[in-house]
């Protein structure tokens, strides 16, 4: 240290008349030493300052119209054709009603036996079985057509082609369609017969005629006696006398002029009244 002192000592420019080593100037160290500065008194390296650059702005250009890709209809693929077996034709609803069961045989059948059936058309609402009641009892009874050597009997077995006659009960539109094709004109309101079959207009069974008001089972059964005589092959009568009983074949709807009520052919005696 003392060897230290004294050279820094002998250099000096300025001799400081001390015993003792007195430090140089701190310049002076910091000129000849600058490693021996303390790094505290080292000046701070300044940060660099972010320096910007220029970025030229980007010059708009015109926008180019995009084309927008032409839409290419997708064609379907042609169904091949398929082989299908032809479907049946769906079964047609019967409109009518047959009665069942069926009766014995009633009359003497001199004259040959009828076998019928009775139909209901369904729209009519009736019963089948009421309505067949009272054509049976009414070609049983024993002022019917009995007395003329028939007999009859109502099956319900055999087919329409297999039986004699066909009791039909329709509406009136119905009634007209059927009457029509034997060239006859109902109306909407009569009855008729025409070949093996018997057609009674619902309007007559459901509502009579004035002159038998209050009577409704007399007329059903004048009805029936009257279009059942023309399938036996009679015609039209008219009244015989005054106060005599009108004939079943003679046309009670129009009237019975002098005549009186009646709805059998045959009187109690057994005659036939026409």
């Amino acid at each position: 240290m003392r060897r230290f002192c004294l050279t820094l000592a002998t250099l000096a420019v300025l001799a400081v008349a001390s015993t003792g080593c007195a430090s140089p100037p701190a310049s002076v160290v910091a000129a000849r030493h600058p490693a021996a500065l303390p790094t505290s008194a080292t000046a701070p390296t300044p940060a660099p300052r972010p320096t910007a650059t220029a970025i030229s702005p980007a010059v708009p250009r015109s926008p180019t119209p995009s084309r927008k890709p032409t839409a290419t209809p997708s064609r379907k693929p042609t169904p091949k054709p398929t082989r299908t077996s032809p479907s049946s034709p769906p079964t047609p609803v019967n409109p009518w009603t047959l009665a069942g069961g069926g009766t014995g045989v009633v009359g003497p059948g001199t004259k040959g036996l009828i076998r019928y059936r009775v139909e209901i058309e369904r729209t009519t609402g009736l019963n089948a079985a009421s309505v067949a009641a009272t054509v049976d009892a009414t070609l049983a009874n024993a002022r019917g057509w009995t007395n003329e050597g028939w007999a009859f009997q109502r099956v319900s077995s055999l087919t329409r082609t297999q039986v004699n006659m066909i009791v039909w009960l329709a509406t009136p539109a119905t009634t007209d369609r059927m009457c029509a094709q034997y060239g006859l004109n109902t109306g909407g309101e009569v009855s008729c017969r025409g070949g093996n079959n018997v057609v009674i207009n619902l309007r007559r069974w459901n509502l009579g005629i004035p002159l038998y008001s209050g009577q409704l089972d007399q007329y059903r059964r004048l009805v029936l006696n009257h279009e059942i005589g023309h399938r036996l092959g009679h015609g039209h009568a008219g009244c015989p006398a005054a106060g005599a009983p009108a004939p079943v074949m003679m046309q009670q709807y129009y009237g019975i002029g002098a005549c009186v009520l009646n709805v059998w052919p045959y009187a109690d005696d057994g005659t036939y009244i026409g």
